[in-house]
């Protein structure tokens, strides 16, 4: 991509990607009512993946493109597992014994993992960003001062704390060998975007049958298939697009855009008097916004090496 529209048109898709992100996390705000809960919650992640691992699919076999074999497949199924499926099963387990808001602040760890994984398991193509490892620790910062975080008092929280910063470090990985296995004459993007999908609704079905007690069935609430159609899959659509066009500390801004967007989302739904609001919550949006804008957004360093994550 070139230009101004092409410099413009990735960090747009990353903004749009964090606000159908946004607009879940408030979804129970937004839609109040039985219908988010009336499905089991791996059963309503796999929905999603399902109908994109068929779209992508549909695409490889229109566009003839070769599909994933031997260690691309392998590549491919791992790419699945790491961004999606160990992830959504770690958090599942944790669920338990460690809050939401808690969950959000260490998943905002994900760009930091981000920065330092990538020098060693990413695209050698792009530099690093600029400071990006002191960016994205800001905005670990900023999120402390805006979410309530509850930190471990038992063997139980810290392993499931330890579980969530273990996702984190797993989808910054996965996102980092995204970009190597996009690179010019790998297999078909598309069909190793399906074959990762497929692999992490059937994993996250699979897990949903055994822990759950649920059985896929295709008769689910219409308002589930609209929420899929509408914002998921659009959102699935423009993270795979995103993978080929933005390095892994880039993309990784999302989880710090959603919550923030998340929160002002609900600020303008609930409209709650801007005196009533902390000064601190204020401090912690202004650094989220300005630490996640400077790591998608801010010149990359000259030479890339491990120590540029540190903008050395």
């Amino acid at each position: 991509m070139r230009g101004f529209a092409g410099r413009v048109a990735a960090p747009a898709a990353v903004l749009a990607l964090s606000l159908l992100w946004a607009l879940s996390g408030v979804r129970g705000e937004l839609l109040p009512g039985p219908t988010p809960l009336s499905v089991a919650q791996l059963e309503r992640q796999a929905l999603p993946l399902l109908l994109f691992a068929a779209i992508a699919a549909l695409a490889a076999l229109l566009r003839r493109e070769q599909w994933p074999r031997r260690h691309q497949l392998w590549n491919a199924i791992t790419l699945g597992a790491g961004l999606f499926l160990v992830p959504a099963m770690l958090i599942y387990l944790s669920e338990a014994t460690v809050s939401a808001y808690t969950r959000t602040v260490l998943l905002i760890l994900v760009p930091v993992f981000a920065v330092v994984v990538n020098p060693h398991a990413g695209s050698s193509q792009a530099g690093e960003v600029r400071y990006g490892l002191a960016a994205s620790l800001a905005a670990v910062v900023g999120a402390l001062c805006v979410f309530p975080v509850r930190f471990p008092g038992s063997f139980p929280e810290i392993a499931g704390f330890c579980a969530v910063i273990v996702a984190a470090a797993c989808i910054a990985a996965a996102n980092c060998r995204a970009n190597a296995l996009a690179l010019p004459g790998s297999a078909s993007w598309a069909a190793t975007a399906a074959v990762a999908a497929a692999t992490a609704a059937s994993g996250l079905l699979a897990a949903s049958a055994c822990l759950e007690k649920t059985l896929w069935r295709w008769n689910l609430p219409a308002g589930e298939w609209l929420w899929s159609v509408a914002l998921e899959l659009p959102a699935l659509l423009l993270l795979f697009w995103l993978l080929r066009r933005l390095p892994a500390p880039r993309m990784a801004t999302r989880y710090s855009f959603a919550p923030l967007l998340a929160v002002l989302i609900g600020m303008a739904a609930l409209r709650p008097a801007l005196d009533s609001i902390q000064p601190r919550t204020w401090l912690g949006l202004i650094l989220m916004a300005t630490a996640a804008s400077w790591l998608l957004l801010a010149p990359e360093s000259e030479v890339c090496s491990p120590s540029s994550a540190l903008g050395l």
